[in-house]
């Protein structure tokens, strides 16, 4: 009796993962970055540690490659084929991720955070929260608030 229930277990174990194996359905957790040089990894820190640290003001591409030394379009070509976005895409995260940490942490209203998050204008923060995290900032706080035991 238990060696047809242990077969039974088994069969349904390769039923799944016969399952998963066929699914197209899935979400690629890590990109593979090839390995990049010392001088591109220091430059790609220096960007991020700069933009880190500005973000919560007005920052251009042109900025950016100027720092870098570099032309603009050859910075733009440096940084995506270093990260896999855009340097726009990635100061877009960095502000909408702080947004997300003063929604959780604080009682700020939503205009104060968009602008202390480095958003000039409060309709284009709520566009590119939402095409980030799927939900408005408002909601996206009331998710969390919620979800508190």
């Amino acid at each position: 009796m238990e060696t047809s229930q242990g077969f039974a277990y088994l069969m349904l174990l390769l039923d799944c993962l016969n399952t998963i194996a066929k699914s197209s359905d899935y979400r690629l957790l890590t990109d593979y970055l090839p390995a990049i040089s010392k001088e591109d990894s220091t430059l790609i820190g220096t960007v991020f540690d700069y933009t880190f640290n500005q973000f919560k003001r007005l920052i251009t591409v042109q900025e950016m490659a100027d720092l870098s030394r570099m032309s603009l379009s050859t910075f733009s070509r440096f940084f995506k084929r270093s990260t896999k976005k855009s340097y726009m895409e990635f100061l877009k995260e960095v502000r909408t991720g702080y947004a997300c940490k003063l929604l959780i942490e604080t009682r700020q209203t939503i205009s104060e955070i968009c602008f202390e998050s480095g958003y000039n204008n409060l309709a284009n923060f709520n566009r590119q929260f939402k095409e980030s995290k799927g939900v408005s900032p408002g909601n996206f706080r009331k998710r969390f608030v919620t979800n508190q035991p």
